[in-house]
């Protein structure tokens, strides 16, 4: 074992910031994972993420066996390496599941709505065209971007994954709206076609009896005119 104040200390402080970037990413992926175990989002079949959190933690044994001098890899560079391949990993595996994950939400944003029309749609949620669905396009055309530059330099890997975690979260955000209206929307639907089904049967029945006063009264005028022809004879 190598003693405290040698360069191989130095090098394990320096790569804090590596174990504070692999730990980020790893919360954001369990948050995410988490809030689609909670919400019915199954990513059972979605087996890459996973592969990709089993392959970072394999780098991050590898990594603490050689730091407890388990293993005894000659590169002075091991730890640093390891750790950067378990955060690519873990990069991965996030990117994966937003991309899994935004793909879900905006199909469910759509769902929620797809029965209804707009006035009912208007009636329950107002700003829904004012606000919410320019910013649900917005979110959707950002989280593109974010898709499209997720090769970033390492550098800047950490500023670019919380920008898609945090355009990621406005979506869900919106999401949950909508879902939570979903009851109110299904019930101004009934009433309408409620007040809709009265409104069908109160001019049918009006049909009907003006059909039958007619009748009536035609029938009473072919008596009238029978009597009046043939009454004195």
């Amino acid at each position: 074992m190598v003693g405290k104040g040698t360069l191989f200390d130095l090098l394990l402080t320096m790569h804090d910031e590596l174990w504070r970037k692999i730990v980020t990413v790893h919360n954001y992926n369990k948050t995410f994972f988490i809030w689609c175990e909670e919400n019915g989002i199954g990513l059972k079949t979605f087996l890459q993420p996973n592969n990709e959190l089993k392959n970072a933690w394999e780098h991050v044994v590898r990594a603490k066996a050689r730091e407890l001098g388990i293993t005894k890899e000659a590169d002075p560079d091991y730890i640093k390496l390891s750790l950067t391949d378990a955060l690519k990993h873990e990069c991965r595996a996030f990117y994966d599941i937003c991309d899994w994950l935004s793909w879900t939400l905006r199909k469910q944003f759509q769902d929620n709505l797809l029965p209804y029309d707009h006035e009912t749609i208007i009636a329950v949620i107002p700003n829904y065209f004012q606000e919410i669905r320019p910013r649900f396009d917005e979110i959707v055309g950002e989280i593109a971007r974010l898709r499209a530059t997720k090769d970033a330099e390492a550098g800047e890997i950490m500023t670019h994954i919380e920008e898609h975690k945090t355009t990621l979260e406005k979506l869900i955000k919106d999401v949950q709206h909508i879902s939570h209206a979903v009851g109110a929307l299904a019930e101004f639907k009934m009433k309408k076609e409620s007040a809709a089904s009265k409104k069908e049967k109160r001019e049918l029945n009006a049909v009907i009896i003006a059909a039958i006063v007619g009748a009536i009264f035609g029938s009473g005028l072919t008596v009238l005119g029978e009597w009046l022809l043939f009454g004195n004879k």
